[in-house]
């Protein structure tokens, strides 16, 4: 009998009756946060769900007296270590901010009641930390961003925003060289990656947490390279790009979770398991669950399904998505217009591979790895003296041939 598996990410929690919750005494409430929770709460303002670089936020908020705008700090330092545990247990509290005008800094976002979490962040190395912004501007940032609005209750989707894309993150060592050998300096970066994952851990492994998912998301990704270095190393490009598509899709799917782990990743694992249920038959309250479940997620359903709306956001971006997924889905769909070629004269022996193919479908899983590689990294410290070296890769990526 198979072992239920519990996906937890999410800290337990109880509910405490407010007479009982204790406010230190020096404790200073910033009422336009205030203000922007209960907006948010009733629906009349969006939250962005994103990865903020911790340097960009100001931790405690201002106010004016008189003449003067200053600022206000609740942070406690003995609360620091507590959040650090929090984190290396596999948890991932989203910091709670907005854009304060009153800010003399450039971003102007202020993060007024999770500042052990950012003073936490900072500490472990976490460059970009998980953040919900209240009452968000619409503007690109590092990476894209999830916005979500209360309707009914209920917290719903309400758009995605692209990041800004300047160039793609890609390992100079692997553009070097030679074809099949640059795989396994990618295979060499995912279990070196697995490693630190597993020394920064550091809590119980009851139930599945964050760092168990990045962990076995990389050695699936290994698995993926292997298999591709199999392929091409038998002359069958075709298979290979197929199994190039399964490993876009998984990072896509990865990357929404990472954007926010304790927001998106629930909401994933609900899609996986009603995805499952299709063609079965279910009786009528498992129909009425299914039903309710649906509701529950308040519209992600289609955003988490669809890998162009994934793709749009994604730091490969829709450039990437639209000169690579298309000939990828052609060969796993097995297109008519690539049986006809093969058709012409009843030949038996599959047509030998182009070399330019082979290191543009190279050149793909160089950017998706790399961009894999890093936010796993970041958030176990990692991100500083990584092995992958940023590079403007945009045209090698996108132009150099197409499988």
């Amino acid at each position: 009998m198979s072992k239920k598996i519990s996906h937890l990410r999410r800290p337990a929690s109880r509910l405490v009756p407010i007479d009982q919750i204790e406010v230190p005494s020096d404790f200073r409430y910033d009422p336009p946060f205030i203000k922007l929770l209960k907006q948010a709460d009733a629906g009349s303002i969006a939250v962005a769900f994103t990865r903020i670089r911790t340097d960009l936020v100001t931790s405690g908020f201002f106010v004016r007296e008189g003449q003067a705008t200053v600022h206000v700090s609740n942070l406690k330092q003995h609360n620091v270590p507590l959040l650090e545990a929090i984190i290396r247990r596999g948890d991932r509290p989203p910091l709670g901010l907005y854009w304060s005008s009153l800010s003399p800094h450039p971003s102007k976002l202020v993060c007024p009641d999770d500042e052990a979490a950012l003073a936490a962040y900072e500490s472990l190395g976490i460059k970009y930390a998980p953040a919900m912004i209240y009452s968000p501007r619409e503007v690109q940032r590092e990476e894209g961003s999830i916005w979500s609005r209360m309707k009914k209750g209920i917290a719903s989707y309400d758009r995605a925003l692209a990041p800004e894309i300047n160039q793609y993150a890609a390992s100079r060592r692997v553009w070097n060289a030679p074809d099949i050998e640059g795989l396994a300096v990618l295979r060499r970066t995912c279990a070196d990656t697995r490693g630190e994952i597993r020394t920064f851990h550091a809590g119980s492994n009851n139930g599945v947490h964050y760092h168990q998912m990045l962990h076995a998301l990389l050695l699936r990704h290994e698995r993926v390279l292997d298999t591709i270095g199999e392929l091409l190393s038998a002359g069958r490009l075709e298979p290979a790009c197929a199994v190039v598509r399964m490993a876009y899709e998984a990072f896509l799917g990865f990357y929404v979770d990472w954007l926010a782990p304790s927001f998106i990743g629930p909401r994933l694992q609900l899609v996986s398991r009603l995805s499952s249920l299709k063609g079965h038959t279910l009786t009528s309250k498992e129909r009425a669950n299914e039903e309710y479940k649906r509701r529950v997620l308040g519209g992600f359903e289609t955003f988490l399904t669809s890998v162009q709306a994934k793709a749009r956001i994604s730091p490969l971006g829709e450039y990437f998505h639209d000169i690579a997924y298309p000939p990828l889905s052609w060969v796993a769909h097995q297109s008519y217009g690539v049986l006809e070629r093969e058709s012409l004269h009843f030949e038996e022996e599959a047509p030998e591979d182009n070399p330019g193919q082979i290191r543009t479908l190279l050149n793909w899983l160089n950017v998706i790895t790399t961009a894999l590689v890093l936010r796993a990294r970041n958030d176990v410290g990692c991100s500083e003296g990584v092995a992958i070296e940023m590079e403007n890769a945009r045209e090698e990526a996108g132009e150099s041939g197409r499988p």
